[in-house]
């Protein structure tokens, strides 16, 4: 950028002055180049020109520095991006966070009715909370000795229980699981992923 400002006023410079390979610009850098140009009096066109020359494939497109340009014809020199409808709002994503602090066993259907939007959103708010679904019954992998007799007992009486209702009847059997005929809904909640 310099070497092209000292050739536009005759000045001499050492060419060795150039932009690092490794630097990558930002939005926010190349905003402040086109109002640069543009106070500068380019016009739309060598302002594409100089910053492609300069940033390479970095460089905004034409249709952006006539976008910038038109602004500031205007006198709005603000060059933060405007608010979109699209965005979900930090406002949004704290009450949905005390929503699910409150109850966390709200399903997110739930969640998007009360907040007037569609569940994939709610679900991708609470995913970007680091939140996650689980279903709150504990099954221990390690077994200690009075919990394998604890299970013993539990089948015992199961069995005992099976001569007089006949209710392993009524139990479907898969590959890994085995499902009750008359299945309960398990309900889950939403708790902080541990990362």
């Amino acid at each position: 950028m310099e070497i092209w400002l000292c050739q536009q006023q005759n000045l001499k410079v050492s060419t060795s002055v150039r932009m690092e390979n490794d630097f990558v610009p930002d939005r926010q850098h190349l905003r402040y180049v086109t109002l640069f140009l543009y106070h500068f009096g380019s016009n739309m066109k060598a302002a594409e020109v100089k910053m492609r020359d300069i940033y390479k494939h970095h460089a905004p497109s034409y249709r952006t520095i006539v976008r910038w340009y038109n602004r500031f014809k205007v006198g709005d020199y603000t060059l933060e991006d405007e608010k979109r409808s699209g965005r979900p709002s930090e406002h949004n994503l704290r009450e949905l966070r005390r929503v699910v602090q409150r109850d966390p066993l709200r399903f997110t259907r739930e969640m998007a009715s009360t907040f007037g939007v569609h569940s994939s959103t709610v679900d991708f708010g609470l995913k970007k909370m680091g939140m996650k679904k689980k279903l709150g019954r504990y099954v221990p992998h390690h077994l200690k000795p009075a919990d394998r007799d604890g299970r013993v007992d539990a089948c015992l009486t199961l069995l005992n229980l099976h001569e007089g209702n006949r209710w392993l009847e009524h139990l479907i059997t898969g590959d890994e699981k085995w499902f009750h005929y008359n299945n309960f809904h398990r309900i889950g909640k939403w708790v902080q992923e541990k990362l």
